[in-house]
């Protein structure tokens, strides 16, 4: 009798996993080992995070308006990520800035800005801020050294403040309960290539006048950028680097214009979201307010160059502001300035271009211009006044009034809301809750993210149908 032949290890698993793989199906198996084999690496110091792991990650900030989450095609400012302002001088840079940094102040958080261009604008900041106390803050910085340095200081201790930690207080180590990261943070550099570094910064007053330094410039902030961005990560803070902007022409081809930012390529590369501001108009605008009287504007264009959660869009809007003569400064006894982006405004230009198909960067065809215009009709009145009869507003009034009616209806009508979106292309996001820890925030998105995923049906069968030619329907020739 032939003795019976041992089976090796290496066969026995192969036979176990044919037979777990009749029992599972294939996929199912491939599922499985590969959950086993990201723990295993995830214990080894390398994360790997799931589809779902990623998803929940991305948290975003409320914005105040349509307009600005069209400009973003998201329905939040993604926290956690870099961004680039570059535009010509007089465009309105700083002024977003500050106007950003109001989004976070709404949500219990704070602005800090480093001043690198001595020329600070303290007054500005205050009047987007309404002069609250403890919204905002400003460092100065003379090199680009100190305010790479200053950026990492602020940055650590913003999150020891947050996850706690041993802190030095008076030359002893305490251990200091962190607050969580419940509010955001957001960081302006204002402007990232204003100043030399430290070593030319030094020659050139000891010898008196400066030398070529542009290469080593362009290196360092290119190594800065490529360790910044790891201190933003699962953090509710945001950094906005203000860059200055030109165009030249292209050597073989003149007619075409080639847009330059300060800086080098390295910041491009490193932002989520690289946002252009010009003035369409280099006069500023006065009209009359029936409270506020004189309001004057400078009206801006805003365009996406790279988009790493959207599109590319752009938007035109104005930076207004007035003097509050209810609101009188008690040290110079005058009426405060109160500044503000017009975001509200914008949203009801912005519809009305998004209403006439082929509109240039909006990218709006004749079939879903049309259902915009169904969805939700205009009937302009006179000097910017605007009547909409879906939201209730039957009589003619100012833009600005009708964008906030607006506003209102996308907060407290969900379904509204999701159809609006999809029209203009805004995809819905995990909103940043205030005064939730974001840990937790991220743990409740996975979570939701998993129990949804479990609902759909994710099988080939499941996928929408293929679209068939019917050319490929005819019975094919005897043979085949």
């Amino acid at each position: 009798m032939a003795k019976k032949k041992k089976v090796d290890g290496g066969v026995a698993s192969a036979l176990a996993n044919i037979s777990a793989t009749k029992d599972q199906g294939t996929q199912g198996l491939l599922d499985e080992a590969l959950v086993e084999s990201f723990k295993i690496l995830n214990d080894q110091g390398i994360e790997c995070l799931s589809s779902e792991e990623s998803t929940g990650r991305l948290i975003c900030l409320q914005m105040p308006a349509l307009a600005p989450r069209f400009l973003f095609s998201v329905e939040g400012l993604p926290l956690g990520r870099l961004y680039l302002v570059a535009g010509a001088q007089e465009s309105c840079k700083s002024a977003l800035l500050a106007e950003m940094g109001t989004w976070h102040a709404a949500q219990g958080g704070y602005y800090h800005v480093f001043e690198t261009e001595q020329k600070d604008a303290a007054g500005l900041r205050n009047s987007f801020f309404k002069y609250q106390k403890g919204k905002w803050g400003a460092s100065r910085a003379f090199t680009q050294d100190e305010w790479n340095r200053q950026f990492f200081r602020f940055t650590e201790r913003m999150r020891a403040m947050m996850d706690g930690g041993t802190v030095e207080i008076d030359g002893k180590k305490v251990k200091k309960k962190g607050t969580g990261r419940i509010a955001p943070i957001q960081i302006g550099v204002d402007s990232i290539s204003a100043v030399t570094i430290e070593k030319f910064s030094e020659k050139t007053q000891e010898e008196g006048a400066p030398t070529m330094n542009h290469p080593l410039h362009a290196k360092m902030l290119s190594d800065f950028l490529k360790e910044a961005p790891k201190l933003l990560v699962d953090f509710p803070i945001t950094m906005f680097m203000v860059s200055h902007e030109k165009f030249s022409s292209n050597p073989a081809a003149p007619h075409i214009q080639v847009r330059n930012t300060s800086g080098g390529m390295a910041p491009k590369y490193q932002v989520t979201t690289d946002i252009s501001m010009k003035r369409l108009d280099k006069h500023q605008q006065k009209r009359i307010h029936p409270i506020h009287g004189e309001i004057y504007s400078i009206p801006l264009g805003m365009k996406v160059h790279k988009n790493s959660v959207g599109m590319h869009q752009n938007i035109e809007v104005e930076m207004c502001w007035y003097f509050d003569k209810t609101d009188i400064d008690p040290v110079h006894n005058e009426p405060r300035q109160k500044s503000y982006f017009d975001w509200h405004s914008a949203t009801i230009e912005l519809l009305k271009e998004c209403f006439v198909a082929g509109k240039e960067g909006k990218e709006f065809g004749g079939a879903r211009a049309k259902q915009l215009r169904d969805f939700i009709h205009f009937e302009d009145g006179d000097d910017r006044t605007i009547s909409i009869p879906e939201l209730d507003i039957n009589d003619p009034i100012p833009y600005r009034d009708a964008g906030e009616v607006l506003e209102a209806r996308i907060q407290s009508d969900p379904t509204f809301a999701t159809e609006l979106y999809s029209l203009m292309g805004i995809r819905r996001q995990f909103m940043f809750k205030k005064g939730v820890d974001m840990r937790e925030q991220i743990k409740e998105n996975i979570a939701r993210v998993q129990d949804m995923d479990k609902t759909r049906d994710l099988s080939p069968q499941g996928a929408p149908p293929a679209i068939v030619d019917p050319d490929a329907l005819e019975e094919p020739p005897p043979g085949v």
